[in-house]
């Protein structure tokens, strides 16, 4: 028997339901609850936040258009009917530290 812990966080970047069905059946197998959050972030907001990232350096590879439109093109909305428990919309609230790259991040953003 596997000793879970009382919460259990997965990030799920890729686009296999098969993936997220395991997670789901290992919750269920084991009685823990399964909640899915959903950013509800549109593509055009992804792609400025990935330009914003490039801009700011650091060491992450450049994310590409065709990866963002595989991704858009093979999305399904998660429901309740998959195995969750909840099906949570979170809305993409940026954090700064400083002024200065706040200023800068919403400069260019084209949605309010």
């Amino acid at each position: 028997m596997w000793m879970l812990p009382q919460y259990l966080h997965v990030n799920q970047n890729t686009d296999d339901d098969d993936d997220d069905f395991r997670y789901i059946k290992i919750a269920k197998e084991e009685g823990v609850s399964c909640r899915c959050f959903v950013f509800t972030t549109s593509i055009e907001h992804c792609r400025h936040n990935e330009r914003f990232r490039q801009m700011s350096g650091g060491s992450h590879a450049k994310i590409n258009a065709m990866v963002f439109n595989k991704m858009k093109s093979s999305f399904s909305e998660p429901n309740m009917k998959e195995g969750f428990s909840q099906v949570i919309n979170v809305n993409f609230v940026p954090f700064f530290s400083l002024k200065a790259d706040s200023d800068r991040y919403k400069k260019f953003l084209l949605e309010n």
